[in-house]
């Protein structure tokens, strides 16, 4: 074997492990069903397009990450939540999931929690053209076909700010809200990731629409927790960490909650009506005297009422009305089995 040759074959081996390692992932096939879920949301109208999501050029990453259609996305729930401070890049099915989340769980568990709604959620990031967790060699994380999201944290309309980093682990209110988004989310996405799950989701909740079985119907949530118990209502306030903001407290009492019965008031017999005074009129009223009979001219036939002709009579007067301020025109208005991981 000549010295070309034994070059060529250790080329052949190092070259897909140094291509692989630094991130080139042309070994690895995009699935089939990607474009057929993506050709299915458009085809359903999942997804309503507007200024604030828009569909963008076909995104051709390393190898096979990317996707056909993305939409670049500012906010959601027609424009009452805004993502982050600026427009990101999702999947179709991703986007039509998230808009599910937000109106389904995120709204009202806000308005459970702290009586008031999300004006804005936070991102860590959606599309990223790498392997899970950027190990070297692993499979392609979901965030290489713009198919997760990172959830940080939300903003809420008083001002306040919950995160996951902080918010987990804190005050009663936070951690019911988050709790209960959290649970919520496993459904809409295919994969839930949090902290406590594997150590690399503590400061923030991994939502992506990865297929764990053929038909895409499994569900993989972690850490596996219960729903939080139902906030009072109306919510509670107690002092916010970040000062002087209000949040809703934890509910101390169980739930459902016992209303007292009304105590019945004592019988009170009911004043007496005053007759009505009956209004006096001034002047005092006279029956109208009839009218003189109207004479009229010789010639005229009984039962008939005759004019005399004059010289300048040329027909009736005219009909008229008084005319008021022109209309004015308002225009119109709009008005799995194994472990799964993936920072």
């Amino acid at each position: 074997m000549s010295k070309f040759s034994r070059a060529s074959g250790i080329l052949a081996l190092f070259v897909p492990a140094v291509l692989s390692g630094c991130g080139w992932f042309d070994y690895e096939d995009r699935e089939p069903w990607r474009a057929q879920v993506e050709a299915a949301c458009f085809a359903r109208n999942l997804v309503k397009l507007s200024p604030l999501i828009q569909e963008v050029d076909e995104i051709e990453g390393k190898g096979v990450c990317g996707l056909d259609r993305p939409l670049k996305v500012a906010a959601l729930e027609d424009g009452t939540v805004r993502i982050g401070g600026r427009a990101v890049v999702m999947s179709c099915p991703m986007t039509a999931a998230l808009e599910r989340w937000v109106k389904d769980s995120v709204m009202p568990a806000a308005y459970a929690r702290y009586g008031v709604p999300v004006v804005e959620i936070k991102t860590f990031g959606t599309y990223n053209c790498r392997t899970r967790n950027n190990v070297p060699g692993a499979r392609l994380s979901e965030h290489a076909f713009a198919n997760a999201f990172d959830f940080a944290g939300a903003v809420l309309a008083n001002g306040y700010t919950v995160t996951v980093k902080r918010g987990w682990r804190g005050g009663e209110a936070d951690r019911a809200f988050l709790r209960q988004i959290h649970v919520g989310a496993c459904g809409p996405f295919s994969t839930v990731l949090g902290p406590g799950s594997d150590g690399k989701h503590e400061d923030h909740l991994h939502l992506d629409l990865a297929r764990h079985n053929a038909k895409g119907t499994y569900r993989y949530c972690r850490p596996k927790i219960d729903a939080p118990p139902p906030a009072s209502y109306p919510p509670t306030f107690q002092v916010g960490p970040d000062g002087g903001v209000p949040v809703a407290a934890a509910d101390p009492d169980p739930w459902p909650r016992t209303l007292p019965e009304p105590t019945p008031a004592a019988a009170v017999p009911l004043p007496q009506a005053s007759p009505v005074p009956q209004a006096s009129t001034y002047p005092p009223q006279t029956a109208p005297t009839p009218p003189a009979p109207v004479q009229q001219p010789p010639g005229c036939p009984p039962g008939y009422v005759c004019t005399p002709v004059t010289p300048d009579a040329v027909g009736p007067a005219a009909l008229g009305w008084s005319r008021g301020a022109d209309a004015v025109d308002p225009g119109v208005t709009g008005s799995l089995g194994e472990p799964y991981s993936d920072e």
